[in-house]
């Protein structure tokens, strides 16, 4: 999050609000959550599929072409997944 902001209830109802808004309503995530940092790779492009990838088999990947690589571990045993 950028410095000034905090990830609250009215903050998380306000992205809910302009995905319902801007798409469909079937496309709001069930889960939302406030994240360390998101991969990206060496071209600076974010790398959504080895998220995916963490979250279904709670497993990190060998990075490859990860620009930060630190980042993969705090995908690995979300309560709100494993639960």
């Amino acid at each position: 999050m950028r410095d000034g902001y905090a990830f609250t209830p009215e903050f998380k109802y306000k992205i809910v609000n302009k995905i319902k808004r801007e798409l469909w309503e079937d496309c709001v995530p069930e889960l939302i959550l406030k994240v360390q940092d998101i991969p990206h790779n060496v071209n600076n492009k974010r790398m959504e599929s080895i998220v995916r990838a963490i979250v279904e088999t709670n497993q990190i990947p060998i990075p490859w072409n990860i620009k930060n690589p630190e980042c993969l571990k705090y995908y690995c045993n979300l309560p709100e997944i494993l639960s």
